[in-house]
């Protein structure tokens, strides 16, 4: 068994969920691919970077995979900038390329900046 980990390269410069914008600013969504190899009996682990959170007013943020509820973020009002990491059950991943993140903002108001996304897992492979 190994560590293994996707990275999403299009987080690698931050991007941002919003309010007072369109809906499409409430949320950003990302596809990805999980190897067969992987051992879903283990817990996973999700990482990411919050860059700030400008102009916040009672913001809460959630970050979900495959619909799942991983983190959320707030209520809060203070400007914030530092890494997060949350352990969740490796069952929310599956094999193939239909596994989504989503970062969205569920309350309040003011902007979410997040990069460097990174999802850890354990798999089968030698």
């Amino acid at each position: 068994m190994r560590t293994n980990y996707i990275a999403f390269t299009a987080t690698d410069a931050p991007f941002i969920v919003k309010t007072g914008g369109t809906p499409d600013q409430l949320k950003q969504e990302f596809v990805f691919n999980i190897p067969q190899s992987i051992d879903t009996q283990h817990n996973a682990v999700l990482m990411f970077m919050v860059n700030g959170t400008a102009g916040s007013n009672n913001l809460v943020a959630q970050v979900a995979i495959n619909n799942n509820v991983v983190s959320t973020y707030g209520p809060a009002d203070t400007a914030l900038t530092r890494p997060f990491h949350e352990i969740f059950p490796g069952g929310f991943l599956k094999t193939g390329n239909n596994n989504k993140i989503a970062v969205q903002i569920v309350g309040g108001s003011g902007t979410f900046k997040v990069s460097d996304v990174v999802i850890w897992f354990m798999d089968n492979q030698q």
